[in-house]
């Protein structure tokens, strides 16, 4: 797996020094200051919506903790923008990559009802059903792509729409010969990662 890595640090300001210089034998006072601020790498810059859409409060790419995706098995490193911003809705979020899983993370302003509805509507007939479920008791639903590709969407509802985590294996074994099922890997990374979103359902 080639593995792309984005910078991700802090940015320290330069230091202010002020001295005050007097006569000969006068003591020199000098003040250091050191400020640091955080910066969002520019590939990770959050897109702006259209406008009159509904806001979208939480951005997978910035607000989720580096550990928490590092306890998911995923590396925060690889994070990469995979924003989709529509004229009605919008859809703003990441891809990350892991060792046995990779994970795509978005959030979108369109209604938790609705995406529901087009997956029933849309899936295809050879393909297994969805299963309904809470995580963490936030509505949420999941199943094997409805379109036949190797993916388990996992989607949490949310007050501002909902939020989709598609996952997808890249070992179906652990290191230690562990056999992996890729939608109970799936609901693992969304538990992880529910308690990261606004509150709200």
């Amino acid at each position: 797996m080639k593995v792309r890595l984005v910078g991700i640090g802090l940015v320290l300001s330069g230091a202010a020094i002020l001295v005050a210089c007097g006569t000969e034998g006068e003591s020199v006072e000098e003040t250091s200051t050191l400020v640091a601020s955080s910066a969002v790498p520019s590939k990770l810059a959050e897109p702006e919506l259209g406008s009159g859409q509904p806001p979208i409060p939480f951005d997978p790419c910035l607000d989720i903790d580096p550990a928490v995706l590092r306890d998911a098995g995923l590396d925060p490193a690889t994070l990469e923008r995979k924003d989709l911003v529509g004229d009605v809705t919008s859809s703003i979020g990441c891809s990350v990559d892991g060792d046995e899983l990779a994970a795509s993370i978005f959030a979108r302003n369109g209604t938790y009802d609705e995406e529901l509805a087009d997956d029933r509507q849309l899936r295809r007939p050879d393909r297994p059903s969805i299963t309904e479920t809470s995580i963490n008791g936030r509505d949420a639903f999941y199943g094997l792509s409805r379109t036949g590709d190797s993916t388990c969407p996992v989607v949490m509802r949310t007050g501002f729409g909902h939020v989709y985590i598609d996952g997808l294996l890249l070992n179906d074994r652990t290191t230690d010969g562990q056999v992996l099922d890729l939608c109970t890997e799936t609901v693992r990374i969304a538990t992880a990662i529910e308690p990261s979103l606004p509150g709200g359902n």
